[in-house]
């Protein structure tokens, strides 16, 4: 006979502000899958769309493509 009793593990409750309801996906994701168009940054669940950044890399190539399209190279 033991003289330590085994815990109880008890169920997290779930955060809503984790498992948000994609509307494109149909689904409850952790995270952005990225399906949607976002507007102003922002996807159609209302989170920061990761796929709508753009990094420094990125606005440069951007920026070479607009001038070349241009005509000014």
């Amino acid at each position: 006979m033991g003289l330590i009793k085994p815990k109880r593990l008890r169920p997290r409750p779930v955060r809503p502000y984790i498992t948000l309801r994609c509307v494109v996906a149909r689904n409850q994701v952790g995270w952005c899958r990225g399906l949607c168009r976002p507007l102003r940054g922002r996807g159609m669940c209302g989170r920061l769309a990761p796929h709508a950044l753009r990094g420094r890399t990125q606005l440069a190539i951007a920026k070479y493509e607009e001038r070349k399209d241009d005509g000014g190279d």
